[in-house]
Parts: structure tokens; sequence; C-alpha cells
């Protein structure tokens, strides 16, 4: 019995390249699910969200270049940069989406913020405060 070493060579490389394909295939997929939700975060956010019990005067405002502005009696406090980042939990169950937001007059200052909720009406962010965990919900105007 002959057998044709170059084509059996042929064969266990693609047999090798069709195992590392549906590999690098099965990856993205997750990956996927995390860019659109995230695709979607940053859709939704933008404009002026106003805090649960606070007028309008108080506000803050999350622009399509990145950028938020916070405003307290209608004067601009504070400016970040805002970014939106999803992940999966490790037993791949849960989406899991966090808003980070970087004081641009003092880059080390960054804030993150769990997104519990975020429609085109409401958003609720949930946060460490140094003794337990907090809620602040926010209105879109």
């Amino acid at each position: 019995m002959y057998i044709n070493h170059k084509s059996l060579i042929i064969f266990i490389v693609s047999i090798f390249r069709l195992s590392v394909a549906e590999g690098q295939i099965l990856q993205p997929i997750e990956n996927d699910k995390e860019q659109i939700l995230t695709n979607q975060y940053e859709e939704l956010i933008i404009g002026s969200w106003i805090p649960e019990g606070s007028e309008f005067s108080d506000r803050n405002v999350f622009n399509n270049d990145g950028t938020m502005l916070e405003y307290s009696a209608e004067d601009a406090t504070s400016h970040f940069n805002w970014y939106i980042d999803t992940s999966t939990t490790p037993s791949g169950t849960l989406l899991i989406s966090s808003l980070r937001l970087q004081n641009v007059n003092d880059l080390s200052d960054i804030s993150e913020f769990e997104i519990d909720t975020l429609t085109s009406e409401e958003m609720v962010l949930v946060y460490f405060n140094g003794i337990g965990l907090q809620r602040n919900r926010y209105f879109k105007k």
C-alpha cells in the first residue's frame, strides 16, 4: 500500500487549520454579544440625564464624541471622557456593563459604575461609595 506523504501532511494541516478556525469562531460569538450590548448602551446614553429629585439645571450631558459634562445650577462643573465596557461573567451566564468616567483635568481620577438599567428614558447606575453599594437613578430629558 502506497501512502502519499505529501497528501497526508496537507490533510493533517487542513484538519489543524479547521480546528483552529472553529476555536477562533467560538470566542468572537461571545464577544459579539458583549459588543452588541455595548453599542446599544453607547447609543442610549447620548443626551441629558437628570438625577432623580433634581431640576434640569443639575444634569449630566453625554455627547457622541465620548465626553460628558456635569452641570450644577446651569454651570458646567466637571468634564469627563466616558467609556462603556461589557464583559461576560466567568460562568458565561451574565453580561455586566460598566460606565467609566475619566476626569479630563486629572486622568488618574476614574470612576466606575455598573449599569443596572439603561433605556431611552431611565438610567440606574450602581457604585461602591466606601460603605456599601449605592444606586443612582437618572431620567432622560
